[in-house]
């Protein structure tokens, strides 16, 4: 019912129905419905624009998915992180996010997606917008990337995670101006993958004075992995 309700847009009928459904299955230790009443309310929030709650939900329906064998429900936990990150201007993070969908439903051995304009229909659109955003090889690259970090599962949980807590900071108001210009030129340095000793070098400054601006620059923006704030460089450079 709370799925039924999230396709349609309803947002009040599918809270409710899934708080039901996530009362009885904690109560009792189950995951696999416990996983879709979250994923339902994503769905719903995302259809209603709040993003953050959306991502939220999302996290926990891939935490408890995580824990046993659910393909399909990942794959549509997928597309929808991906649909997420697209709404909250993450275009880079979306197309990273279908391509680890891509594998996933590969997983599978079948794209249910295509059959059904629920999915249909959002998946092509935010394909579309991400595409815009950064151009046909830029889009082509992220979307690569994501497929070679969906070829391992376990790996493919923990980048949507990542790109969900990424919107929920986001949301929070942690926001590019918040960097002071050094802060900014580490950042960069991050997002190209150099470690505190190379970003030392490269500002001749002390690994110390490295490691303190990127202590600042991580609390600012409420991340807590690099992987996280090379994303929001990118989408940084796009915006």
């Amino acid at each position: 019912m709370a799925m039924v309700a999230a396709t349609g847009g309803d947002l009040v009928r599918a809270e409710a129905r899934a708080a039901e459904a996530i009362e009885i299955a904690e109560a009792r230790g189950e995951r696999w419905a416990n996983s879709y009443a979250h994923y339902a309310v994503a769905l719903a929030n995302w259809r209603v624009g709040r993003h953050a709650e959306a991502a939220r939900h999302a996290m926990t329906s891939l935490r408890l998915k995580s824990e046993f064998n659910d393909l399909l429900g990942l794959a549509v936990l997928c597309e929808t992180v991906a649909w997420i990150a697209t709404s909250a201007c993450s275009a880079q993070q979306a197309a990273e996010a279908l391509g680890v969908a891509s594998m996933v439903w590969r997983h599978m051995g079948s794209e249910l997606v295509v059959t059904s304009d629920n999915w249909r229909v959002p998946r092509s659109q935010c394909e579309e917008v991400a595409r815009s955003a950064l151009g046909d090889e830029r889009y082509g690259t992220a979307y690569a990337g994501g497929t070679a970090i969906g070829a391992n599962l376990d790996d493919a949980v923990e980048h949507l995670l990542t790109v969900c807590a990424t919107v929920v900071a986001a949301a929070a108001g942690h926001v590019p101006t918040t960097l002071t210009g050094r802060e900014l030129e580490v950042a960069e340095l991050v997002a190209v993958g150099a470690s505190n000793k190379e970003i030392a070098a490269r500002l001749v400054i002390s690994i110390r004075t490295a490691e303190k601006h990127l202590a600042n620059i991580m609390k600012k923006l409420g991340f807590t992995s690099r992987a996280q704030l090379a994303a929001w460089v990118v989408d940084r450079r796009v915006s």
